[in-house]
C-alpha cells in the first residue's frame, strides 16, 4: 500500500489481527487523498477503509460499507439530472455525491453516483424508476472498482468457485445460470460535465 499511495511520509501500519490493520500518516494531505482516491483494491481486492476513532475498540468495528461510484446506465436524456441520481442512490444507503459525465468516444452522458455501498448485501443489477404517466423505467446498474465478485450471488469478495451459494447448489444438482457477469462491473468512465446543472 506503501508504494500505491505513492510512498507517504512517516506512513506505518499497526496489524491488529483478524485482517484488521490501522494506517498511519505523517501528512494530513496524504490521508485526504488516500480518503478521496477510494476504494483501493489490493491484489483486486477492496480495501474496505475508515478513519479510526480514539475510543473505537478495534474488535468491535464492522467494515460492512464502502465507498463505491455506480453508474446509471439507460436513463431518457429527460431523466440524466442529479436528482434522479440522488433518488436511486437514496435506495442503496448514504449518497456522497452525484453528477453527471461524459463518455469517452460517445456523445451522450451518464449519471453517477457515490454511495456507501453495504457490502453484506447482494449487488443490484437494475433500478426501477417513475417515468412519464406512471411508466416504471427499469435502468442498469455498473460499479467502479469493485475487484474480486462473484458472478453467481452477486457479492464482492469472492469469486464463482468459492461461492457456498453456488457449493450448495452443486450438491443439490440446482446450479442456475450465472446472473450477474459483465453486467455490473465497469471501468471509471466518463469525465465530470463542468456547468451543468439541473
Amino acid at each position: 500500500m506503501y508504494s500505491i499511495w505513492r510512498q507517504p511520509e512517516d506512513f506505518k501500519v499497526v496489524d491488529h489481527g483478524e485482517n484488521i490493520f490501522q494506517f498511519f500518516f505523517g501528512d494530513e494531505k496524504d490521508m485526504l487523498r488516500f480518503e478521496r482516491g477510494a476504494p483501493w483494491l489490493f491484489k483486486n481486492y477492496i480495501q474496505n477503509l475508515r478513519r479510526w476513532k480514539e475510543d473505537e475498540n478495534n474488535a468491535k468495528i464492522y467494515f460492512v460499507h464502502v465507498l463505491i461510484w455506480i453508474q446509471i446506465r439507460g436513463l431518457l436524456e429527460q431523466f440524466k439530472t442529479k436528482e434522479s441520481g440522488r433518488k436511486i442512490g437514496g435506495s442503496f444507503g448514504e449518497v456522497l455525491d452525484v453528477d453527471l459525465f461524459h463518455v469517452r468516444g460517445e456523445e451522450h452522458s451518464i449519471v453517477k453516483i457515490q454511495v456507501n455501498l453495504d457490502v453484506t448485501k447482494s449487488l443490484r443489477r437494475y433500478s426501477k424508476l417513475a417515468g412519464l404517466k406512471n411508466q416504471q423505467l427499469e435502468v442498469a446498474l455498473k460499479y467502479e472498482r469493485i475487484g474480486t465478485f462473484c458472478n453467481y450471488c452477486g457479492f464482492i469478495g469472492h469469486e464463482t468457485r468459492a461461492c457456498n451459494f453456488q457449493i450448495e447448489d452443486s450438491l443439490k444438482g440446482e446450479v442456475e445460470e450465472e446472473k450477474w457477469g459483465g453486467l455490473v462491473e465497469s471501468r471509471p468512465d466518463g469525465k465530470k460535465k463542468e456547468c451543468y446543472e439541473r
